[in-house]
Parts: structure tokens; C-alpha cells; sequence
């Protein structure tokens, strides 16, 4: 029974529950199916192993933190290092400070994430171009990228910092923006490659079909090439992202007063460390959040990677798990509900509804039984995937359809 399916794990129980043979159904589940003995002994197998997993996890986690601290006790210098960096009365003093030089950090950021996409996706396009005449400029991108991939960013800094003032033909620039500059000069380089990877990972059908339908060069790029391969190094270059969160904090070298720079001054007063804790807590705190969504992005990414499996019943249960994570979002399915509890209709047009419960019934059918899935049942659920996309995005601004995906990835 269960102990010889020790293996499945939760992101993938649908796909395992399709491998079961088909049992004498004993049980019913909701919308009128039947789930076999089997399975509802596999259920309970893995919530048993989940809390004994939860409970190893927790008394490992105890025994190192207990560890960790009784060392820090018995250090000879503790006493010391608790005083100079963890000091209670400097981290109340400093944080005002240093807080205000977040801001400056959070501005710089937003400016370069603007640059860097604008810049990083014309060096990828123009390096993945085919076009005899932009021969010159693809060189002139493969020399950009392989310069600034092999410079380390604070070089760049000092040498766009102080070279570009020595020139005086702007007059006084303000170090921020000299440190924008460097930072959007650096990544973009780093940026431009992963976007060109993505580019070229998408199928040349993709772009064959495109043309074929009428859409020009330019808008095959726009509307079919750049979509796709953004879609696919979505988790790099969010990767990348968080480390320009990093970055942004070493244009204090060049004068400007941000959190680094906050807190520098006030170690040179007080001599006492603690304000570069402050500091890196406050940029701990920034790239929280987007070290979870990169997380997310990446699941996500894996599920829509199941929509191409041979396997026509993995792939109906990752759409149709896809669908059911929409739903989630609009608050239409209960977060957490099982796949085979799943209500058969939702609060949407009659023609949908119908379609979803034709679905529902293919989903159980890969899910729980042993009978193979068609063609045109993969086909119906991936309709029904695009369908679901379209009503949940469709007259919604900019906003909310941002909103509504950084949810759906949460």
C-alpha cells in the first residue's frame, strides 16, 4: 500500500494518482465521482508523513539555534561584539538616518530597472538579429557585453563617477546619477544575455506561424517572441533583479548619502557598527519580498513546462491546476480546496460553466481513472486555460492585471 509510494510529493500527487490501476471505487467524492480505497489510503499515508516531517524539521531547527547560541555565550568576545554591532541605544539613533537613505537607494532602483529593460532588450535583439546591416552594431554589442560582464561594478562606478565629470561637459552632475548610470551600464549587460537566451529558446514555428498570418517583423518580435521569452527567464531575471537591490547600495562610494553612506556617517561618530546592521536589515527587508515572488515565479514556470508533456494526462491535470490557481486568485475556489472537491460551476457565463464542467469531469477522469485521455480532451482544458486567462485579465488596467499575477504567484 502506501509505504511503497513513499516518493509523491504534493506538487505532483495528480500525476502520480494517474499511475494507480483502476480499483474497486468504494468512496464518493464530491460531483458524484468515486475514489478508490487506494487512494484515500494514499492521503492519509502523506499527511501522515508530512507531520512527521513537520515535527522532524522543528526539533533539528530548535537543536542548531540552541547550538548557535551556546557558542555565541561561550565566546570569549561576545560581550564585545554584542555591544559594537547589536547595540539597542546606536539601532534606535541610527535608523531615522539610515532610513532616509533608503530612499535614495529605492529611487535609483527604480530608474535603473527602467534603463536597464530598455537597454538590455535592444543589445538582445540587436545580437539575435539576422540583418547583414546591424553586422556593426552586433559587434559592437558582443564587445559591450563581454567588457562589462568581466569589470566588476564598482570599477564601473569609479570609472563612469569620476570619468565622466573629468570630461566637464555637463558641468556638476549629482553622484546618484552617475551612480544610476553605472548600474544601468553594468547590469544591462548581464540582463541583455538572459533575455537573448530566451529569445533564441523560443521555437523559429513560433515565428514562422506569426509571419504567415500577416504580422510583420516588428510585430512578431512585440507581440510573439518577447512574451514567450520573457515568460521563460522570468526567475533569472528577477534573479538579477534583487541583485541590483544589492548594488544600488555601493554608489555611496561616489558621495552620495544613501542607506550605506547614512550609516557610514554615523559609525565615523559613534564608533559603533550597529548602523550597518541597520542598513542591512533595511535591504533585507526590500528584497523579501522578491526573493518569495522569485520562488513563486519558478513553480509557476515548472507548472506551465508540464502544459507540453507527452503524457496527455500530467498535462491536463497541470492546466487544469493552472486554472484552479486562477480561480484562487478571484476568490471563486476556496484557497486549499482539494482537486476532486472542486465545484462542478463558478460565477461566470453559461457557456464557460459548461465548459468548465466538462473539464472538471476530464480533470477526474486523469486524476483518478484508468481510462487514457484523448486529443481533443487535452485540447478542451487548454481552451479552457486561455479562456480563463482572457476573462480574468480582460478590461482590467495595467494595475490590476499586475496586482492580480503577483497574487496568482503568491
Amino acid at each position: 500500500m502506501a509505504p511503497g509510494h513513499s516518493g509523491i510529493q504534493e506538487a505532483s500527487d495528480i500525476h502520480h494518482m494517474t499511475a494507480a490501476p483502476t480499483e474497486t471505487r468504494q468512496h464518493n467524492a464530491p460531483d458524484g465521482h468515486e475514489v478508490s480505497r487506494v487512494e484515500l489510503e494514499r492521503r492519509q499515508y502523506r499527511v501522515h508523513q508530512q507531520i512527521q516531517s513537520t515535527i522532524t524539521s522543528l526539533i533539528s531547527t530548535i537543536v542548531f539555534v540552541v547550538v548557535i547560541v551556546i557558542g555565541l555565550k561561550l565566546s570569549p568576545g561576545w560581550p564585545r561584539v554584542k555591544e559594537t554591532f547589536f547595540s539597542g541605544e546606536y539601532f534606535v539613533k541610527s535608523f531615522p538616518h539610515v532610513l532616509d537613505g533608503l530612499w535614495l537607494n529605492i529611487r535609483v532602483l527604480l530608474v535603473a530597472v527602467v534603463g536597464v529593460a530598455i537597454l538590455s532588450t535592444l543589445i538582445a535583439l540587436v545580437r539575435t538579429s539576422r540583418s547583414p546591416i546591424l553586422f556593426p552594431l552586433r559587434i559592437l554589442a558582443l564587445i559591450y557585453t563581454t567588457v562589462m560582464r568581466g569589470v566588476p561594478i564598482i570599477v564601473v562606478l569609479y570609472l563612469i563617477g569620476f570619468g565622466i565629470p573629468g570630461l566637464g561637459l555637463f558641468g556638476r552632475i549629482d553622484p546618484s546619477v552617475l551612480g544610476t548610470i553605472a548600474v544601468v551600464m553594468g547590469y544591462s549587460a548581464y540582463v541583455s544575455e538572459v533575455l537573448r537566451a530566451g529569445f533564441n529558446d523560443v521555437h523559429p514555428s513560433q515565428r514562422a506561424s506569426a509571419r504567415s498570418l500577416g504580422l510583420t517583423s516588428g510585430q512578431t518580435t512585440r507581440l510573439i517572441v518577447i512574451p514567450q521569452a520573457l515568460r521563460k527567464v522570468a526567475p533569472a531575471l528577477m534573479n538579477d533583479f534583487i541583485s541590483m537591490q544589492k548594488d544600488v547600495g555601493l554608489i555611496s562610494v561616489l558621495g552620495a548619502v544613501d542607506a550605506v553612506r547614512a550609516a557610514q556617517i554615523d559609525v565615523a561618530s559613534t564608533y559603533n557598527f550597529t548602523p550597518y546592521v541597520v542598513a542591512s536589515l533595511l535591504f533585507i527587508l526590500m528584497s523579501v519580498p522578491f526573493i518569495l515572488l522569485n520562488r513563486r515565479a519558478g513553480q509557476a514556470q515548472a507548472i506551465r513546462e508540464a502544459f507540453d508533456d507527452a503524457d496527455h494526462r500530467k498535462a491536463v491535470c497541470a492546466m487544469f491546476r493552472h486554472v484552479v490557481r486562477y480561480w484562487t486568485v478571484c476568490a471563486a475556489v476556496p484557497k486549499g480546496m482539494p482537486f476532486s472537491g472542486l465545484p462542478t460551476a463558478v460565477a461566470m457565463p453559461e457557456t464557460y460553466q459548461k465548459h468548465y464542467r466538462a473539464c472538471v469531469d476530464t480533470f477526474l477522469k486523469a486524476a483518478y481513472g484508468g481510462k487514457p485521455i484523448s486529443q481533443a480532451e487535452r485540447d478542451s482544458v487548454k481552451s479552457l486555460l486561455d479562456e480563463t486567462e482572457f476573462l480574468l485579465y480582460d478590461g482590467q488596467s495595467a494595475f490590476r492585471q499586475l496586482e492580480l499575477r503577483y497574487r496568482y504567484l503568491l
